[in-house]
C-alpha cells in the first residue's frame, strides 16, 4: 500500500452516525452538516506529534497533554462532585498543605465544561479537535474539500457537547472572522452557564490586530498550527477557598520547506520507495536470525503498515517540516494580549487545557480515585443539548 501525506496514520476520532443536516446551526455565514465520520488512531504524545510532518499536516487542530504541578508544596488528597450545590461550584477538591493540613477548595467550573474535560483526561489520547478529519465516504470527503468544505473531528469526550463547539470555534478563531461571533441555533445563541453574548465588533478588531502582527513577525508566514500545551507549565493552588490554575495555550505554528505540489508528490514517491526498501531489508535481516514462526509473528500486516508509516514519516519530516518556536511564542502572546480575540471562546479553550492537566495530575497520583470520580459523573445531564457537526460549509 502506497502512503500519501494526506492519508497519514494520525487522525483524530469522530463518531459514526446517520447523515443529517444541521441547517438550524450557523456561525456567521458558515453552515454545518453532520456526516458519518471515521475513527482512527490518535496521538498520545504531543511532543512526538509536533515533531511529525504527518501529524502536523493532518491534525490542524487542538491537542493537550500536560500534567499539572502543585504549587506551594500542596498535595492532592481527594476529589468529589457535589450535585447539591450550585452549578459552577460542584467540583470539590481536598488538598494537603506542606504541613499535612487539609485544605478544601471548590473549582469555578460549570458542568458543561467539567464533565467533558474530566472524560477527556481519563483517556491517554491527547487530541481534542481537528479541522482535517476524515469521513467514512472518502470520495465524498475529497469532493467536499474540493468545494472548500472542512471535515471536523472530535475526541469522543467532546462529541455532542457545547464545549466541543467552543473548541471547534477556538481552532477557527485565528483564520476566520466568522468565529468572532458564537454559533446560533434557529437564530438564538447556544449559551452554557456563565456565558454572555460576545462583543463581535471588539473581537473582529482584536482579530485584525493579531493577524497584522502575524504578517509582520519574522520567519512567517505559517502554513498551519496545532493549539497545544507542549513545554507549558500548568500549576494549581488553593486561594480563598477556590482552586486556582495557571497556564496558557500555545499556537504551535509550522510550515513546509516545499509547497510546490509536483515536488511534494515526487518526494512522497521517493519516501514510499525508501520505506519499502527499509522494511524489506529489515525483514531479510530478521529472516536470517529468527525461526519462521517467530518471523511471521513479528511481521504482521499491522506491524508492516506501522513500520512503513514510521519510516515514511521520518523521511518526509526531515525533508519538509519547519517548526517555528519563536514565531509561535510571539503569535500566542499577541493573541492572548488581545484577550484571546474572543474572550469567551479562548476562556473555554484555556479551561480545557488547565483542567485536563489538573485531572491528569489526579489520575497520575491516584488512578483509583480518579476512576471513581469520572464514574460519579455518568448521570450528569449537560445543558444545552448539542449535536457537534462534522462538516463546515463556507458561504457560497
Amino acid at each position: 500500500m502506497r502512503l500519501r501525506l494526506r492519508a497519514a496514520v494520525i487522525l483524530v476520532l469522530i463518531a459514526a452516525w446517520s447523515s443529517a443536516s444541521l441547517a438550524d446551526l450557523r456561525l456567521g455565514d458558515f453552515t454545518f452538516l453532520e456526516v458519518p465520520g471515521e475513527r482512527e488512531t490518535n496521538v498520545t504524545h504531543l511532543r512526538d506529534g509536533l515533531g511529525s510532518y504527518a501529524f502536523c499536516a493532518k491534525l490542524r487542530g487542538i491537542a493537550f497533554g500536560a500534567v499539572a504541578e502543585p504549587d506551594n508544596g500542596l498535595r492532592f488528597v481527594a476529589m468529589a462532585y457535589d450535585p447539591s450545590t450550585a452549578d459552577g461550584a460542584r467540583l470539590v477538591v481536598t488538598l494537603a498543605d506542606a504541613g499535612g493540613r487539609p485544605v478544601k477548595v471548590r473549582a469555578p467550573l460549570y458542568d458543561w465544561q467539567l464533565v467533558p474535560v474530566a472524560r477527556f483526561a481519563a483517556d491517554d489520547l491527547q487530541t481534542c479537535f481537528t479541522l482535517a478529519g476524515e469521513l467514512k465516504d472518502r470520495e465524498g470527503a475529497k469532493a467536499r474539500r474540493a468545494r472548500g468544505e472542512r471535515i471536523m473531528g472530535y475526541h469522543p469526550a467532546f462529541e455532542h457537547t457545547l464545549l466541543g463547539l467552543r473548541l471547534m470555534q477556538a481552532d477557527l478563531l485565528v483564520l476566520f472572522p466568522e468565529a468572532c461571533d458564537l454559533p446560533k441555533r434557529d437564530g438564538q445563541y447556544l449559551f452554557g452557564r456563565g456565558e454572555t453574548a460576545p462583543d463581535v465588533q471588539a473581537n473582529r478588531k482584536a482579530l485584525t490586530r493579531a493577524q497584522a502582527v502575524a504578517e509582520r513577525l519574522e520567519g512567517g508566514p505559517f502554513r498551519s498550527y496545532v493549539i497545544g500545551d507542549l513545554d507549558r507549565t500548568v500549576t494549581f493552588r488553593a486561594e480563598k477557598g477556590e482552586l486556582v490554575l495557571t497556564g496558557t495555550p500555545v499556537w504551535h505554528c509550522w510550515k513546509s520547506k516545499v509547497d510546490d505540489e509536483a515536488r511534494l508528490r515526487k518526494l512522497e514517491g521517493e519516501a514510499n520507495t525508501e520505506a519499502d526498501r527499509v522494511l524489506d531489508a529489515e525483514r531479510r535481516r530478521d529472516a536470517a536470525a529468527l525461526a519462521p514462526a517467530a518471523l511471521e509473528l513479528k511481521y504482521t500486516a499491522a506491524y508492516c503498515r506501522q513500520r512503513r508509516a514510521s519510516v515514511f514519516d521520518g523521511i518526509v519530516t526531515e525533508a519538509l517540516l519547519v517548526r517555528m518556536p519563536a514565531y509561535s511564542e510571539a503569535l500566542s502572546k499577541e493573541i492572548l494580549d488581545q484577550n484571546g480575540i474572543h474572550p469567551g471562546v479562548c476562556g473555554a479553550l484555556t479551561a480545557t487545557m488547565r483542567y485536563a492537566a489538573f485531572f491528569r495530575h489526579v489520575r497520575k497520583v491516584d488512578p483509583t480515585a480518579y476512576a471513581a470520580f469520572t464514574d460519579s459523573l455518568a448521570d450528569v445531564r449537560l445543558e444545552p443539548s448539542v449535536r457537534t457537526p462534522t462538516v463546515l460549509v463556507p458561504p457560497k
